[in-house]
This record gives C-alpha cells, structure tokens and sequence, in this order.
C-alpha cells in the first residue's frame, strides 16, 4: 500500500492512498483472491481559524473472493464512491460533524446475472470535548489531548429498491494526538460508516476501533 499529500496552498491539500492484496496459487498459476482499493481527495483545513474543515472524496474498492476452491467458483464485489465529510466546531465545546455519500456497487456470484446498487449514506455526529470543556472551567486534567463523548445518527438508503435503514450509535473517543484517535461503542445499525461496505457483514453492537484522519 502506499499513500501521498501534496499541499496546494496553505488551507487546501490533495491526498491519494492505494492498496492491493494478491493470493496465487502457485502449483496450478491460478489467482484465488483478489483486494484493490483506492481513494483521491481534495481537504480544506483555513489556517487561520480552526472552526471548520471538509474533506471531499472519491474511492474505488474491488474485493475477488473464493466461494469455493474446488469448484473454482468466487464472489466479485466492486464498488465506487463519491463523499463528502464537513466538520464544524460550535460553542460549548460541541463538534457537528456530518457525512454524506453516494455509492455504485455491483456483484456477481458465478453464473448468477450481475447486480447492481446505488446507496446513498448520511451521518450526523455531536460530540462534546468533555476535557475542552473541563479546561474552559478551570479544570485542569493530567490527561493529555482529548475525550470526546460522541452521539451519532446513521441513514442508509438504497435507492435501486427503495428500503432505508437508519438508526443511532454512541461512543467515547480518546485522541492522545490530534490526527489519531481511539474509540470504544455501541452502534444499533446493520451497516457501517465505510462509505464502500459491502454489507454483507451485520455492524451492530460493541466495538473498538482506532480512527486517523488526513
């Protein structure tokens, strides 16, 4: 995998990432799995106020998998996407951060006609920097960066047959450095905020996860 950020100007910076990942066989020189993936973006971060930023996106994901290696039959999933993802700093330590995103998918399975999926996906996120806030009452705290207590709201549509999905998520988020942050929650969905999800996998419950930013 590899990934770059050129900077265009002080506020604005164009950011590439791409991996691939090959299984071969090699007694019978045959490919048994396949994973591609890339993302081009373009984000806005002023350097003179720190109220608001956006990253605006387009990502590709490919995803050849067996279904059954002696039968030689696997499972194509490719998918394109466009997102955007503002964030605004409001009073009262409060962060709004929202996402929105449109999806291609389609799959084929063996002899099965390929399908196809348009999608669109809408995140609307509080949360409230609880030691930001501590330190605004002159509360002094020996943790370093921050603790966000995060509120989420989750809408997945599926345009191609008119079904939407959408419920809430919470979580506390620890972020010892600005650009990298730790996060333990609970979501009450199926689908995930990975814009280039399959969803073949059901995303509710607990879970952990580690999150960096461009």
């Amino acid at each position: 995998g590899s990934g770059a950020a050129v900077r265009i100007s002080p506020d604005l910076s164009m950011l590439a990432r791409y991996n691939v990942a090959l299984a071969q066989d090699l007694a019978l020189s045959a490919r048994e799995a396949y994973f591609e993936e890339g993302a081009f973006g373009v984000a806005y971060r002023p350097v003179t106020h720190d109220w608001f930023s956006v990253l605006a996106k387009i990502s590709r994901r490919v995803d050849e998998r067996p279904v059954s290696l002696e039968n030689g039959s696997e499972d194509d999933y490719t998918a394109h996407a466009l997102s955007v993802e503002p964030i605004v700093e409001l009073p009262w330590k409060l962060q709004l951060v929202e996402k929105g995103a449109l999806k291609h998918a389609s799959e084929r399975l063996d002899d099965v006609p390929e399908a196809d999926a348009v999608t669109g996906l809408w995140i609307n996120r509080v949360n409230l920097h609880t030691l930001a806030m501590l330190r605004s009452l002159s509360i002094e705290t020996p943790i370093p960066g921050e603790i966000d207590l995060g509120l989420e709201y989750r809408v997945l549509d599926t345009f191609t047959i008119d079904t939407i999905e959408q419920g809430p998520l919470v979580e506390v988020q620890v972020a010892p450095v600005e650009y990298f942050r730790v996060g333990v929650g609970y979501n009450w969905t199926h689908f995930s905020d990975d814009e280039l999800d399959s969803g073949k996998l059901d995303r509710s419950g607990f879970f952990v996860r580690a999150v960096g930013t461009f």
